[in-house]
């Protein structure tokens, strides 16, 4: 039995700033702000987007030593109201379906469960060629890919899925790669794959943000 995932669970915990997303294409990003998840590519793609007129908003769910850094960028750039850090959040997976876009922006990066989980929640990603990323996206027909450490490219990934939403959510949905079983297999298969690389006395510590 496919498990529902309830839709409003953004707006519900963040009322005040779920309302400045409504007219807004919504980015969602989560992670540990270190340098490898390269957030800060991921913030000056949003400013490129600002300089054509684009709107939208960057959620990004996450802690860590890159906090000051990208508060900073933020303002330099003038976006302050456009990303929001959010820090650290519980079982940050719940907000996936309230936001139009998923974006993994790592120059490094293993086999992330974040992005099973929006895969999961059939929700548009963008994630750069990095680790098992490229493999998981069966090439970019689950999801468009970005070059790592490269804001031209991850920007442009950015206005295809804003120009073409319902294709991007196509792929979110597997249906231009996969039957609905093979798509159920392939994840199934990924956290396979994960759970292989975690040992079982660290299985308990998993966290959600990677």
């Amino acid at each position: 039995k496919k498990h529902e995932i309830k839709k409003g669970v953004f707006k519900e915990k963040y009322p005040t700033l779920a309302s400045k997303l409504i007219d807004s294409y919504s980015i969602l990003a989560i992670g540990r702000l270190s340098p490898e998840k390269g957030f800060d590519i991921l913030i000056r793609s949003l400013s490129n987007l600002a300089s054509e007129n684009i709107t939208a908003s960057l959620i990004i769910i996450g802690e860590g030593e890159e906090r000051s850094r990208l508060t900073a960028l933020i303002s330099e750039l003038g976006l302050g109201n456009s990303v929001h850090l959010l820090g650290y959040q519980p079982q940050a997976q719940r907000y996936l379906v309230d936001f139009d876009v998923f974006v993994i922006s790592s120059i490094t990066e293993g086999l992330p469960i974040t992005m099973l989980e929006a895969m999961q929640a059939e929700i548009p990603i963008i994630a750069t060629r990095v680790g098992e990323i490229p493999a998981l996206l069966n090439n970019g027909e689950l999801g468009e890919l970005a070059i790592p450490n490269n804001q031209e490219d991850l920007t442009n990934a950015l206005k295809r899925v804003y120009v073409a939403r319902q294709k991007a959510q196509e792929k979110a949905k597997g249906v231009n790669a996969y039957k609905p079983q093979d798509r159920v297999r392939n994840v199934s298969t990924a956290l396979k794959v994960y759970a292989q690389h975690v040992s079982s006395a660290d299985k308990g510590a998993v966290r959600l943000i990677d």
